[in-house]
Order: C-alpha cells, then structure tokens, then sequence
C-alpha cells in the first residue's frame, strides 16, 4: 500500500447473525406420541407429538424444523414445519409436527405395518434454535415405535395390494 492511492473498503449494512456460543448445549428431544387425523379417500394427516427439553440457564426457541418421516426404512414425507417453540431455561416444551401421508406413498410401508402390527418410525433432518447469544441450526434424528391400532387398518387395508 502507497500513500495517495485508492483504498477499497467493503461495509455490510447488517452483520451475520451471532452463532450460539459453544457452552450451547443442544435440547434433546422425544417422540411423545403419533395420532392419525383428518382421514380421506387420498390420504392422512399424521401428528408427531415432539417434546424438547432446553439444558441451559437461558431461555430460547425453535424456529423451524426441516424433516423426513421413514416408517421401518421406507421414507415416507419431507416436511418443513415453521414455528416458535418457545424453550424455558432449563425446562422442557412440546409440540405437534404434522405430516401429510398420502396412500399412493405408502406402498411397501403398508404392508410392512399390515404385518408386522408394529413399526419403528424416525423423524430426522434439522432445527433452527436462537437463544440469546445468537442462532444455530443443529441435526436431529429421534424414533421409536408404533402400534398398529384396529383403526389404521381400515385406513391401510385398501391399498394392501396396490
């Protein structure tokens, strides 16, 4: 650099958002419970009971879920859910991700619930989490079993051979 020539100087009208600093402890989640709503001739609506549980001394919320829905090994939906899930300091928040469950993707997955009356489910993906000293997006992958209850295979039971 020489004294007298131009200078390129590069400003940001809003700086990037702060990271969440590293003593950030991610919540941990469940699966609490899964309801099956809302049936007709195309499909259901499945809700994903979710419950959050914030380990740190600060307060913060989840902004957004971006997820896959697999039964057994079968995916079933990409969702994204936006939200404000609000997680106390040290304490613990629930709340509903709701799938969509169209017939004509259930395929081999219906006949895998058909017979074996109980299956693993898994939501995975991942979340957004502010807190006061900023925000980050963190993976979250959670499962765990179903019943086949009398009520789904009625739902299920036309499509057992398509």
């Amino acid at each position: 650099l020489m004294r007298g020539q131009p200078v390129n100087i590069v400003t940001s009208i809003a700086p990037p958002p702060p990271r969440v600093p590293i003593s950030f402890q991610r919540p941990r989640f469940e699966l609490t419970s899964v309801d099956i709503q809302e049936p007709d001739a195309n499909g259901f609506n499945l809700a994903v009971g979710i419950s959050a549980t914030n380990v740190n001394s600060l307060p913060g919320r989840i902004r957004a879920f971006y997820y896959i829905l697999e039964v057994d090994t079968f995916r079933l939906a990409s969702m994204r859910h936006l939200c404000d899930m609000q997680l106390p300091a040290e304490g613990t928040a629930s709340g509903v991700l709701s799938v969509n469950i169209r017939h004509d993707r259930l395929g081999r997955a219906a006949a895998a619930m058909l017979s074996q009356g109980r299956v693993r489910y898994r939501v995975r993906g991942h979340y957004t989490f502010e807190a006061q000293g900023g925000r980050s997006t963190e993976h979250i992958s959670v499962g765990g079993d179903y019943d086949v209850a009398d009520r789904l295979r009625p739902l299920l039971g036309g499509i057992h051979g398509r």
